[in-house]
C-alpha cells in the first residue's frame, strides 16, 4: 500500500512540474497574442494586415488550448472550464 501511495504521488509531482512548464509556455503566448492585439489596435491597418495579425492570434490560440488540454489533470483543471 505504501509503494502505491509513493508512486502515486510521483506521478503526482510529475504532473505538478509538467503543467507549471506548459503553464509557462502559455503565459508566453499569451503575451505575445496580447502585443499583437495592441499594435493592431494602435495602428491603421490594411485588411492584409489585419488578416495577418488575425492569422497569428489564432495561431496563438490553438497552441495555447492545445498545451492546456495536454497537461490538464482533468476537464476541470483545463483553463477553459
Amino acid at each position: 500500500m505504501c509503494e502505491l501511495t509513493e508512486k502515486i504521488r510521483r506521478e503526482h509531482l510529475n504532473w505538478v512540474c509538467r503543467r507549471l512548464e506548459a503553464l509557462e509556455k502559455i503565459e508566453a503566448k499569451l503575451l505575445e497574442m496580447r502585443k499583437l492585439a495592441t499594435y493592431a489596435a494602435s495602428r491603421t491597418l490594411s485588411e492584409t494586415e489585419s488578416a495577418q495579425v488575425q492569422e497569428w492570434i489564432d495561431i496563438l490560440q490553438a497552441e495555447v488550448t492545445a498545451m492546456d488540454k495536454s497537461t490538464a489533470w482533468g476537464e476541470r483543471d483545463s483553463l477553459a472550464h
